[in-house]
């Protein structure tokens, strides 16, 4: 074996002893051998194995069980986030992989970085974010060049699954992965073609899977495409392979506010698809987190070359609210639905793109989305999180707006499109899973 530059060979051993440093066995997942890994001795592919055949309560009893192991080393950090993912815990997914890649970017394994980083993307598209898709495209591409075929291809799968996700259009893709060698990856990114509305072959899709006992990264799609095809065998398939996770999702749902109704439904949010009129008054902030993104800005300086050196200035909501706030910049907003109350500014946050700057860097450079992003950002629109009521009115639920003041200042919360009710949408606990448990969390409330 040829050593890379800058290792030595105990770090050399470690990283082909390392669930994701060897060709071998990300192939046989990238083959859909799930079964053959589960007598492995790393805890991190046996994990790993489980998670993809959709063995939820084993994957979860074994990272309780070797929590002290797998966090000790970087493949067994990242499949943990993988495990995270898939049960719909973004926020510990988020902070998984950001420890995960931090790992393995100081031990110099490569491989293990591009492949936690091909996973992230996919957590980043569950999470809503647009851009993952084309990083995925990249990512696929800087595999190739390195000649880890296995790794491009998983990065192509994925592609397909994040555009379903987002809504992007996926083109040719899934085409570019051989079904022979990896008939998993292939079964995913046809269920996202299938999805998307590229595709209906189902046919295909079914006999793809006789040959595969798990799939990897976005099993719920493959679950969404079979139920178009309504055949046994594609039942049966599901409820061993995917049901199993929706069950442990949706029990942990039940504990989000169980003493609150599931009403209202709300219009599903997409903050890269809205003109981001929450930011308009900027952002009030507290002095830790002035802190934090100082620091953060001196660490990332080219993320914020648009941001004035003063950045906070004193600001106030009529009587109701009153501290430092971001500075407010001029900005014309277009919609005709746009208050007359609000003014034609944003944060100096704020990117022309509608992203926020701070999340921008954040998500570029491996960390927590929301590292450095204010509290009542990641919040937003929930209303009691940052109050004393928030155990009993998280939501804004059509009442009269918390943010009135007067006729003049009617209010803000009301007047955004994410506060919208919709009858046929999505349950508000639902639409606002990843705050709430990140924000549980946060504040050590057990749930």
């Amino acid at each position: 074996m040829v050593q890379e530059r800058g290792k030595t060979a105990p770090e050399e051993k470690d990283e082909m002893r390392d669930a994701f440093g060897s060709v071998q066995i990300c192939e046989m997942f990238n083959a859909g051998r799930h079964r053959d890994l589960l007598g492995h001795p790393d805890p991190a592919v046996v994990l790993s194995a489980c998670v993809g055949l959709g063995r939820i309560g084993e994957a979860s009893v074994i990272a309780d069980r070797e929590r002290t192991v797998l966090s000790s080393t970087a493949s067994g950090t990242i499949a943990m986030a993988n495990l995270d993912q898939i049960r719909a815990r973004l926020s510990d997914a988020f902070q998984g992989y950001e420890d995960g890649l931090s790992k393995a970017r100081e031990a110099g394994f490569e491989r293990l970085l591009l492949y936690g980083r091909i996973w992230r993307e996919l957590a980043l598209a569950r999470f809503g974010d647009h851009g993952s898709s084309m990083r995925l495209s990249n990512l696929s591409r800087a595999a190739s060049a390195h000649g880890w075929d296995d790794l491009s291809a998983l990065a192509s799968a994925f592609f397909c699954a994040a555009c379903a996700i987002v809504g992007k259009p996926i083109g040719e893709f899934d085409e570019e992965i051989d079904e022979n060698r990896r008939p998993a990856l292939a079964t995913l990114a046809l269920s996202a073609s299938i999805l998307s509305g590229e595709s209906a072959d189902g046919h295909r899709l079914e006999r793809l899977l006789a040959l595969v006992d798990g799939v990897d990264g976005a099993p719920e799609l493959v679950a969404g495409a079979l139920h178009r095809t309504a055949s046994p065998e594609a039942e049966a398939w599901v409820k061993i392979h995917v049901d199993p996770i929706l069950s442990a999702i949706a029990a942990e749902d039940a504990t989000i506010f169980p003493d609150l109704p599931d009403e209202p439904r709300m219009s599903t949010m997409d903050c890269a698809r809205c003109d981001g009129r929450c930011c308009y008054d900027g952002v009030y902030v507290t002095s830790p987190e002035e802190e934090r993104i100082r620091a953060f800005m001196k660490e990332h300086p080219s993320y914020f070359t648009h941001v004035p050196e003063t950045f906070l200035e004193e600001g106030e909501w009529g009587f109701l609210f009153h501290g430092k706030r971001t500075v407010r910049v001029p900005y014309v907003f277009n919609r005709s639905d746009f208050p007359k109350h609000f003014t034609h500014t944003k944060c100096c946050f704020a990117l022309p793109s509608g992203e926020c700057s701070l999340q921008k860097a954040a998500t570029e450079n491996d960390c927590h989305p929301w590292k450095v992003k204010p509290e009542l950002c990641w919040e937003f629109p929930l209303i009691g999180l940052f109050n004393d009521n928030a155990m009993e009115k998280p939501h804004y639920f059509g009442e009269p707006d918390p943010g009135y003041y007067d006729e003049n200042q009617p209010g803000y919360l009301s007047f955004m499109p994410c506060a919208r009710t919709k009858a046929d949408g999505a349950g508000w606990k639902r639409m606002y899973r990843t705050e709430f448990l990140h924000y549980f969390k946060i504040k050590g409330i057990k749930r």
